[in-house]
């Protein structure tokens, strides 16, 4: 299955990243840009260092700004990259807030892609 990672550089979409190697292959990561750190949805604190770890891994990195809407944003992102890389699904490094959650998996359903969230529950130690 070809897969998008949801990737803000941090540690959470770096692991949700290497668990879903193993299994799948990973065709793009994608970076989201808030407009201000009072995002709800994305974390963005290590995007400066995105496209330097996107080389590391020897994996293309699509880079989208938020517009005026965050969700809306995500959707449109997703229909590119599922046209552009004819994607699957999508990994996300979610871990127990329901707000980025179900917002995932919403816009993953209306697309018709897979929302695979490697962490979702898990013990963060």
């Amino acid at each position: 299955m070809k897969l998008a990672v949801l990737y803000s550089g941090g540690k959470d979409s770096n692991y949700s990243l290497y668990i879903a190697s193993k299994y799948h292959e990973i065709s793009v990561l994608l970076n989201i840009i808030p407009k201000d750190n009072e995002s709800y949805l994305y974390h963005y604190i290590n995007n400066n260092l995105t496209e330097l770890q996107a080389k590391a891994l020897d994996i293309p990195i699509e880079r989208f700004y938020i517009n005026n809407n965050e969700e809306e944003t995500l959707l449109e992102s997703l229909k590119y990259l599922k046209e552009k890389y004819n994607i699957d699904g999508v990994v996300t490094g979610a871990i127990r807030s329901t707000y980025q959650g179900s917002r995932f998996q919403r816009i993953c359903k209306r697309l018709n892609l897979w929302c695979f969230n490697p962490l979702w529950l898990k013990d963060e130690k």
